[in-house]
């Protein structure tokens, strides 16, 4: 039942759509009730009377791009965005750069390049970062505590500068 919300939102995504996925408990009910409606079909979407009392709440989600939560209705709407897309024509050294960076940015990011010496997983390894910054930033911002745990040996740089904070901790 909820795999096809989810199959939902992905099409949603692909095709590029914002819109809502909205979660409540029915009164009398124990299994939770999901909803997606994009930003374009929202006025004939859902005729669920707890979700019309609330469509003020769902536009205001939409164009601020915020969750809202409703304790007292067990209702809880969350806004769900494609990531914005770059293009990047060429895929030489600032072409990578630029990958990089907008990876850590939260951009969707395709590269063409002709050269298939460059444009390639090896020349942009980290193209599999794409949003990770900007998840984590939504993430934070509702007040989710985040981990980060890094595995391996330090870089010659990272073992200098702990050598440097030991010496100074003992000063």
């Amino acid at each position: 039942k909820h795999l096809d919300i989810f199959r939902e939102i992905d099409h949603s995504m692909q095709r590029r759509q914002p819109g809502v996925l909205i979660s409540f408990i029915p009164e009398g009910k124990t299994e939770v009730s999901r909803y997606w409606i994009e930003k374009d079909r929202m006025q004939n979407s859902v005729t669920e009377t707890i979700i019309l009392q609330s469509e003020q709440e769902i536009y205001n989600c939409l164009e601020e791009k915020r969750c809202y939560f409703n304790a007292c209705l067990q209702l809880f709407i969350e806004p769900i965005h494609p990531y914005p897309h770059l293009i990047i024509a060429g895929a030489g050294h600032i072409g990578k750069a630029v990958c990089h960076l907008a990876g850590l940015l939260g951009f969707e990011i395709t590269v063409m390049d002709d050269r298939p010496e460059f444009c390639n997983k090896e020349n942009l390894p980290e193209h599999h970062l794409s949003g990770l910054f900007y998840r984590n930033i939504n993430l934070m911002q509702e007040g989710i505590k985040l981990i980060y745990v890094f595995d391996g040996k330090l870089n010659e740089l990272k073992f200098k500068t702990n050598a440097r904070r030991s010496v100074l901790k003992e000063i």
